[in-house]
């Protein structure tokens, strides 16, 4: 994706960018730009500087539409960090999707050798989190001939959030038959069987759940904790971060979800307390969240602030400003004539063009609707340097929002902005029917109801009604509403 990098790299505002972070000098605010150049800009800033990236937006929406467009500019694997939910009382049935893909994240930070992208909330990295030492600490190294004794083993497991079963069939889980140990780490697509001869390893291989059958044998394994609870909370993922930079998507919005946050948090103690819930002293006087957003700026790693808007942002005080323009691409709404117009101007002008679009046999159709309307097109799977001036480039995947750059005149088009002008019309697909188990649903995931429309699902809480203890779903609404 060498090309997106040099587009960036054309840019007067990215050259500031690469000089400030040279000179050490941060935070940098970084007005004037587009939804998706935001993204953009992300991405070839840390790839040319050679760094990891912790990108952070104001919430869990924002969240996933930034995902999208960084599945455009790079096949990397993308991480994402999501906010923990704090709940002060205990339910029978719970997602652990948020806590599986924060411990993945802290693993790859603590263990992997590549600079990843980590897409997160301010909520999230705002709240405390066990420190790398402790993390590092109770993880668990499982080789052949290494000596533990298992009913330790499992104790530490226990205590580390994993449950203990019959068969291991789902992350988090073990199960311990005679001197046999299986276990399904929460960081791995598999399960293990770590075979012992009293306390010594004889062998370590790798289990399909679905047959509790050996598939092959590895040299060793990492075993990391599946719970963030198994030590006090006394650092932020700041903590985590080595070669890495800091992007903070519209930083006055992210002030204001922090704000919030703390908010919601406060009320759910007190509507705890109100309602005779037992919370332990730790629960109340624990510190949550870290004591103050400035926290991010003060830390000694590179932070990049992009607003649309000249809009200062309390608690982020810029050591630097720059201005890297963009206007972002109209939608055309299924007109062709109208993009085709749009195009013809950009050509003429000297611009060139980046237009996603899907896949190749997609792209070569719109290619021969092109050509047909005097317009040079090419088509390429990726973009390995920066775009021929005078034509139109299409490319692979999709884009959420269309943008250009008017100093080296550089367009990028959104394919949803055309797509239904030339797509083939699909047939109605039938619904599969309703939501059969709270399993279908994961929190954070937005449901209709009946009566009361969409809301965002936040998982299962225990009421007591009449003296009768029950779950029930919790749906926050707009605002404060709850249902």
């Amino acid at each position: 994706m060498r090309g997106y990098i040099e587009i960036a790299e054309n840019q007067s505002g990215f050259q500031e960018l690469l000089k400030y972070h040279k000179e050490n000098i941060s935070p940098v605010r970084v007005t004037s730009t587009a939804e998706s150049q935001k993204v953009h800009l992300a991405f070839s800033l840390c790839r040319k500087l050679d760094k990891g990236l912790l990108y952070i937006s104001a919430d869990s929406l924002s969240s996933t539409f930034i995902a999208e467009d960084f599945s455009f500019f790079t096949d990397e694997n993308v991480l994402t960090y999501p906010a923990r939910e704090y709940r002060f009382y205990s339910v029978e049935a719970d997602s652990n999707n948020n806590t599986k893909e924060r411990i993945n994240t802290l693993n790859n930070l603590v263990y992997s050798k590549d600079k990843k992208i980590i897409i997160t909330t301010i909520e999230a990295v705002a709240q405390k989190i066990v420190a790398k030492d402790s993390f590092i600490n109770n993880t668990f190294l499982f080789r052949e001939g290494l000596v533990y004794e298992i009913a330790s083993v499992t104790e530490r497991l226990v205590k580390l959030g994993y449950r203990r079963e019959h068969e291991v069939e789902g992350k988090g889980q073990f199960a311990v038959r005679g001197g046999i140990l299986d276990v399904f780490p929460f960081t791995d697509d598999y399960a293990y069987r770590i075979e012992f001869f009293d306390e010594e390893i004889e062998s370590v291989r790798k289990i399909d759940p679905s047959t509790q059958r050996s598939v092959e044998k590895v040299k060793e394994i990492s075993v990391s904790p599946a719970s963030e609870d198994f030590a006090v909370r006394e650092s932020l993922i700041f903590d985590y971060l080595d070669d890495y930079i800091i992007v903070i998507d519209e930083p006055h919005q992210c002030i204001s979800s922090y704000e919030n946050a703390q908010k919601d948090l406060a009320d759910s103690i007190t509507s705890a307390l109100e309602k005779q819930y037992k919370l332990s002293k730790k629960q109340k006087e624990v510190s949550y969240y870290m004591e103050s957003y400035s926290k991010i700026t003060e830390t000694d790693i590179f932070t990049v602030g992009f607003s649309n808007l000249s809009i200062s942002a309390k608690g982020l005080y810029p050591q630097a400003k720059v201005n890297l323009p963009a206007k972002s691409m109209p939608v055309y709404n299924g007109d062709f004539a109208l993009l085709c117009d749009d195009l013809e101007f950009y050509l003429r002008k000297g611009y060139s063009v980046v237009f996603p679009y899907g896949n190749e046999v997609r792209a070569k159709q719109l290619i021969s609707q092109f050509v047909s309307n005097s317009i040079i097109a090419t088509f390429e799977k990726e973009l390995k340097k920066a775009p021929v001036e005078g034509q139109v480039t299409l490319v692979e995947k999709t884009l959420r929002f269309g943008f250009e750059y008017p100093e080296t005149k550089t367009a990028f088009v959104s394919d949803r902005a055309i797509a239904s002008s030339v797509a083939p019309k699909k047939k109605a697909i039938r619904p599969k029917g309703n939501i059969r188990s709270i399993s279908d649903i994961n929190g954070g995931d937005f449901v209709v109801h009946r009566y009361h429309g969409i809301g965002v699902y936040k998982g299962i809480h225990q009421l007591v009604i009449d003296n009768v203890t029950k779950d029930y779903l919790k749906i926050k609404y707009k605002g404060n509403d709850i249902l």
